[in-house]
């Protein structure tokens, strides 16, 4: 929404159901070592139908706007109507010395602009 936002809108329902594609890696030159989440077994017909969870897709680079801000446990109607900053951390959990089973993406989602929900000026 507009900083100046005097006209009411009803929020898009259906952007809960948009998708966002993230990509990431991480890389330890010194072991000649990278990986990403985007992995060399996923092919076309996977990525059209996975979408990330905390369970068994966590190597699924599509994430749906609706469940990053369950995970961020922010209600999405308050969000949709003030606007809001979610911020997604990645963490790489990876032990080298053992197999490349060890090394997977940990994911936590934010809000990121707590503070200003404070504001009269700038609430979102």
């Amino acid at each position: 929404p507009a900083e100046i936002d005097t006209i009411k809108t009803d929020p898009m329902e259906e952007v809960k159901n948009f998708t966002i594609f993230i990509k990431n890696s991480i890389r330890f030159p010194t072991f000649d070592y990278t990986k990403g989440n985007f992995l060399p077994s996923m092919n076309e017909t996977y990525i059209k139908k996975c979408n990330f969870n905390m369970g068994p897709d966590i190597y699924c680079p599509i994430f749906k706007v609706g469940d990053i801000l369950s995970y961020a446990q922010q209600n999405f109607t308050e969000l949709a109507a003030k606007g809001g900053v979610i911020g997604i951390k990645i963490n790489w959990m990876c032990d080298l010395d053992k197999s490349d089973d060890y090394c997977n993406p940990s994911y936590s989602f934010t809000r990121l602009d707590a503070m200003s929900q404070k504001s009269t000026v700038s609430p979102g």
